[in-house]
């Protein structure tokens, strides 16, 4: 079983995502003894609020099939509490111990012993800092994949060294950590059990990294440390960019549907005194693109061919409005200042709606209008 510092908190995020994880039977036992100890629930309101929780994960999940699973949980949920440490404290002097050990693999299962024996003093009162995880669990945190003949000699190298002792009994596989001490100096505090090996490594090596988002150690995977380092393992990496994508697509649909979003009027002034006004909800940049975002409209586009944007000269009309209110102030910059005339401006693609319009209704020409405000080629303010 993998071990959790908080398993309350733990248990209550599986709750709140709705998932089993990748140890359903690990996860319905904390989540068992979240409901019986920190809840308060009764084993029978208990187990229907367990089901419960089981259907939301998997809805197809068949009760029957799924009932032995659920009584083991409840029994194991009812005879332990949950388990609730803020962290496993690694001193200077003991990190010192396994600094001087020979071998890479066998300092990572040193550190690894010493966590968890510490871990399981702190959940289970002074046990001497006995260790009865399962061998492969303790490789698999200490990160090594070796034979087990390696394993037992490594486990010998630690015994020669008086750092471990095994227990007296044939049957039993317990390891006694000898070095292990609450007296000392703090200087490693550890609250995520994952990865024991690289965290260890990570106190001397820039190849390990932990991840921003689950606090995960991991080791970079081309075994190169140039460059920009990494921020997230391999699982929050895939997260983050589709975040990062579902909020581009919902950035994009807002501008292109208007809403949420305060629309602006602007114009633009060409060096032969003509004029063009737009109005857009995206932002200036983005809508003018240097230029390139006119190549769909040909009299502006040619102008700024012609002349260069740097030599435009562009202003802020309005700004915060509505689709609809921009709209309306559009109308009346474009008939206030006659861009739809080839005389005066380049909106003349847009005479026909202007002529709709004015004819639908009169425009006020002497409404409330911004001063025109100079801006940069980027629709930042020139002060």
């Amino acid at each position: 079983m993998d071990i959790v510092l908080n398993e309350v908190a733990w248990a209550e995020n599986a709750l709140i995502e709705k998932s089993l994880g990748k140890h359903p039977s690990e996860t319905l036992g904390r989540v068992a003894k979240y409901f019986i100890h920190e809840k308060g629930l009764s084993q029978t309101k208990a187990r229907v609020e367990l089901e419960n929780f089981l259907l939301a994960c998997e809805p197809t999940a068949s009760k029957v099939m799924w009932e032995k699973t659920l009584d083991r949980s409840m029994r194991y949920g009812a005879k332990f509490k949950p388990v609730k440490i803020d962290s496993v404290i690694i001193t200077a002097e003991e990190l010192s111990i396994i600094d001087e050990l020979h071998g890479t693999q066998l300092r990572r299962l040193a550190f690894t012993l010493l966590c968890v024996s510490k871990y399981m003093n702190a959940i289970n009162g002074d046990i001497d800092y006995w260790v009865n995880t399962p061998d492969r669990d303790v490789m698999r945190m200490a990160n090594i994949n070796t034979s087990v003949k390696r394993q037992s000699l490594m486990y010998g190298q630690l015994r020669d060294e008086g750092l471990i002792r095994f227990s007296k009994r044939v049957d039993n596989l317990s390891i006694q950590v000898l070095f292990a001490s609450e007296s000392g100096t703090p200087e490693l505090y550890v609250r995520d059990f994952r990865n024991l090996g690289y965290r260890y490594m990570m106190r001397t090596s820039q190849q390990y990294y932990e991840c921003e988002r689950c606090g995960l150690v991991c080791k970079e995977s081309d075994g190169k440390t140039k460059g920009r380092k990494r921020k997230y393992c391999v699982e929050c990496s895939v997260k983050v960019k589709t975040a990062q994508s579902v909020n581009s697509v919902m950035n994009r649909r807002k501008y292109v549907n208007g809403k949420d979003n305060p629309y602006v009027v602007y114009m633009h002034e060409f060096p032969d005194g003509k004029k063009y006004i737009g109005m857009t909800g995206q932002p200036l940049t983005r809508r003018w693109g240097n230029g390139h975002g006119y190549d769909d409209q040909p009299d502006v586009s040619m102008a700024i061919a012609k002349y260069g944007w740097d030599s435009v000269r562009h202003y802020l009309l309005f700004e915060n409005l509505t689709k609809e209110q921009a709209y309306e102030k559009w109308i009346e910059a474009i008939r206030l200042y006659k861009t739809y005339m080839p005389e005066y401006g380049y909106n003349r693609a847009f005479t026909n709606i202007i002529n709709k319009d004015l004819a639908c209704k009169p425009v006020d020409i002497g409404v409330t209008r911004l001063t025109p405000v100079m801006l940069d080629n980027h629709g930042k303010m020139v002060c």
